[in-house]
């Protein structure tokens, strides 16, 4: 059998530029869970393929990216005895 991870997304939050601003302001916050059974996976690596940022969920599977300066991100979950997952991110695309 097939284990694979999902993830949902909790929320996308988007600082407003402005001139004092840095323009990598944004973040990601999301949760790690088993595709089958729905229960969080603790301690899966989430970084973009860049290697740029990186973060680990904590105990119940949440994760945040942050300091984020492109618009879009190519981002890989990782976590041992599970299929890897690859999710796109596009800050363009979204509404605040």
């Amino acid at each position: 059998m097939r284990l694979r991870i999902s993830f949902i997304f909790l929320g996308l939050f988007l600082a407003l530029s402005s001139f004092a601003q840095s323009e990598c302001d944004k973040v990601i916050n999301g949760r790690v869970l088993d595709q089958e059974s729905g229960l969080p996976l603790a301690y899966a690596v989430i970084k973009d393929r860049k290697a740029k940022y990186s973060a680990i969920s904590d105990e119940e599977g949440y994760f945040t990216l942050t300091g984020i300066c492109e618009d879009e991100l190519d981002f890989e979950v990782i976590l041992l005895g599970y299929k890897s997952v690859i999710h796109h991110h596009d800050f363009k695309n979204r509404q605040a």
